[in-house]
């Protein structure tokens, strides 16, 4: 979902160069742990499988991760 969001961001020049190549920087850095954060919502959401203790932590501060971002780039575009 996240890397979705991104991909369309960036896919349509949504917002200034100097911020879009932040989040390419930042998906590419951590796409295996935006991986693992989509998984952990489809099984919060769904319930289908349960997740072990290092993809919750994961989970946890790549979301972190993802906010410290987001009010990165929104002062960027202020």
């Amino acid at each position: 979902m996240i890397r979705q969001l991104f991909s369309f961001i960036i896919d349509n020049k949504l917002l200034p160069d100097n911020i879009l190549e932040e989040i390419k920087d930042f998906t590419r850095r951590n796409r295996e742990k935006l991986i693992i954060v989509e998984r952990a919502r489809i099984i919060g959401q769904y319930g289908a499988t349960s997740i072990d203790l290092d993809e919750a932590e994961i989970t946890v501060n790549t979301a972190k991760e993802v906010l410290d971002l987001a009010e990165k780039l929104w002062r960027m575009a202020i």
